[in-house]
């Protein structure tokens, strides 16, 4: 089996695999498959979809990301060099097996919401501190999540955890 890594961080890493675009997490290899007319993604384990992200991005568009390492913009806004493509592609296979990029990108933002101790009013933070322009509202509205995401007035948000 011929590897070459096209970019890693940490123990992420963007990889062809006999020609086949691969992302590799820890010990576990996905196979990075696209249907090009949503777009939508799919990180293939062992023959099995881990991961489906829809309105993400084309294989060859990550392929290109992570050999040339220009950015790409994602439907949402946000932009994605391949340092930020590899955390989200590894995020997205071990939390979210079937949603939209806006929904698995919201769900990076309470972690890093959640990392950054933005857990009250009093330490709410910016969307810029989480890299993101906007967070799904699915995300604020339902009084069924265990972690809710409130918006101050002054636009700083925090994540609301129920015990």
């Amino acid at each position: 089996m011929a590897e070459k890594v096209l970019y890693g961080v940490e123990d992420i890493a963007l990889m062809d695999v006999d020609g086949e675009l691969c992302l590799r997490d820890g010990g576990n290899l996905y196979q990075i498959h696209s249907h090009p007319y949503e777009p939508c993604t799919y990180l293939v384990r062992e023959g099995n979809i881990a991961a489906t992200i829809h309105n993400a991005f084309e294989s060859s568009t990550i392929r290109r990301v992570a050999e040339e390492r220009q950015p790409i913009r994602a439907v949402t806004g946000a932009e994605y060099d391949a340092d930020r493509l590899c955390r989200f592609l590894a995020f997205a296979a071990k939390h979210c097996p079937d949603h939209d990029v806006s929904y698995v990108e919201g769900k990076m933002a309470i972690e890093k919401m959640k990392e950054l101790g933005a857990t009250m009013p009093e330490t709410a933070v910016g969307m810029s501190d989480l890299g993101v322009r906007t967070i799904s509202n699915a995300f604020s509205h339902s009084k069924k999540l265990a972690e809710r995401v409130m918006r101050m007035e002054d636009g700083k948000v925090y994540v609301q955890i129920k015990k």
